[in-house]
């Protein structure tokens, strides 16, 4: 196996790319240049065929590939993940083709892919929350802790666990009224789902922002839901979320940016999920950790299909999306 690179002043590429991509198991057409043609791997699941023609290209120095017939794309290492491997085996593989991940440039794209390892236990210095924090945000204890979440005792801030799809620790974020802060500043929460490890496959996966409502969910008994750490939602967690279910309800935030987000996501996947939303026509509070427990069940049973769903804020308005075939 050649280990030799290409190096560019974005990315080190293996120059025996080729060699890689068939031992992934992919389908190439003889191609010289500095793409790399073949047939593309999600064409079947993305539209419901095979690709006759082949029109997935790859670059070979930046890694960047794209399907230019059914849309897919994306980076070296996020093909090598839809090949059933989590980041951590994706990096390990591609290193063994040559890829020196230490000289990528942390402000670009590679930002995505770049884990740091930090200990494992780096949690453990902080405390279980107290019973009293607790009950001012309607949360059971039990279920706090069953969710990993610690306490700062000397700050006075929740410690919420990052962790990647696999399950080891990124970071934390420490959480106070009205502000938060990850630990580390650079962490990937693109790469992290909270709540991801307690899914159960095959049920709809409830889709929110704050770490803290799905254990408020949880806490009344509405499980199989993840948090997004904020408003943007990445392809890498939306990807995660299809290898347990096809059926997502959006319960993003009340406000401008939430339901911004839950747009892009109805307009960008209708096509492969079956997406709900839930209602805040009964209420002005920003997310569902402010309801009370009948206002969240209520939240849930009077939800609309994303196709149709009012979708600004209080329902003051519908936007109506494309037709799902």
């Amino acid at each position: 196996m050649m280990t030799k690179t290409t190096k560019t002043s974005r990315v080190i590429i293996p120059s025996d790319l080729e060699e890689l991509l068939e031992d992934l198991g992919m389908s190439l057409y003889p191609s010289t240049g500095d793409e790399i043609r073949g047939w593309c791997p999600r064409h079947e699941k993305r539209v419901g065929y095979n690709q006759g023609t082949p029109h997935w290209y790859i670059n070979r120095e930046t890694g960047l590939f794209q399907c230019w017939s059914c849309g897919y794309r994306g980076h070296l290492l996020t093909l090598v993940q839809d090949f059933g491997k989590n980041i951590w085996e994706a990096l390990r593989f591609v290193r063994q083709y040559g890829l020196d991940i230490s000289n990528l440039e942390v402000n670009d794209y590679e930002r995505k892919v770049i884990i740091k390892e930090i200990p494992q236990n780096s949690l453990d210095k902080f405390e279980k929350v107290p019973e009293s924090i607790c009950k001012k945000r309607k949360l059971h204890t039990a279920v706090v802790d069953d969710y990993g979440i610690r306490w700062d005792k000397k700050n006075l801030y929740w410690i919420i666990p990052i962790k990647s799809f696999s399950g080891e620790l990124l970071g934390w974020q420490e959480k106070g009224k009205n502000w938060f802060s990850n630990q580390p500043q650079f962490v990937l929460k693109s790469l992290s789902l909270f709540g991801f490890h307690n899914l159960i496959k095959g049920d709809p996966v409830i889709l929110l922002e704050s770490p803290l409502d799905v254990v408020r969910l949880a806490s009344i008994g509405i499980g199989n839901a993840v948090a997004s750490y904020g408003a943007s939602v990445s392809e890498e967690q939306i990807r995660a979320i299809s290898s347990f279910s096809d059926e997502i309800i959006l319960a993003l935030d009340n406000d401008e940016a939430g339901w911004n987000e839950a747009r892009r996501i109805r307009d960008r996947y209708l096509r492969q999920f079956r997406l709900y939303v839930i209602s805040y026509n009964h209420t002005k509070v920003k997310d569902v950790g402010d309801m009370s427990d009948n206002e969240i069940f209520w939240a849930f049973d009077k939800m609309e299909p994303a196709l149709i769903a009012q979708m600004r804020k209080n329902g003051t308005s519908v936007i109506r999306g494309t037709r799902r075939p």
